[in-house]
This record gives C-alpha cells, sequence and structure tokens, in this order.
C-alpha cells in the first residue's frame, strides 16, 4: 500500500516536470522570436503580453 502511494508521487512529480520543461521550451520560443523581430527582449513587455492572456479584458 506504501508502496502504491509511493508510485503516485512519483508519477506526480514527473507531471510538474514535464509542465516545467514545455513552459521552458515555449517561453524561450516566444523571447527567441521577439529576439529575432526587433534585436532586443524586453522582459516587461513579455510579461505585459502573458498577463493580458492570463487576465482577458471583460
Amino acid at each position: 500500500m506504501a508502496r502504491d502511494r509511493q508510485q503516485r508521487l512519483d508519477a506526480g512529480n514527473l507531471g510538474v516536470l514535464v509542465f516545467f520543461v514545455i513552459s521552458g521550451y515555449l517561453i524561450t520560443g516566444l523571447l527567441m522570436h521577439e529576439l529575432a523581430a526587433t534585436g532586443t527582449i524586453s522582459l516587461r513587455t513579455f510579461y505585459w503580453r502573458r498577463a493580458l492572456h492570463i487576465f482577458p479584458s471583460a
């Protein structure tokens, strides 16, 4: 019984790891695209755009 619980915890940790890897890949792609398009990376603009996606206007 304890072994089943440990396996579920390991699977949960794997899910979190996969989430962070995919998120990092996507964020890096967005920043690289901005760098290629403008020659610079504005973290302020990046976070502003992310906030607009998370909190759309009513």
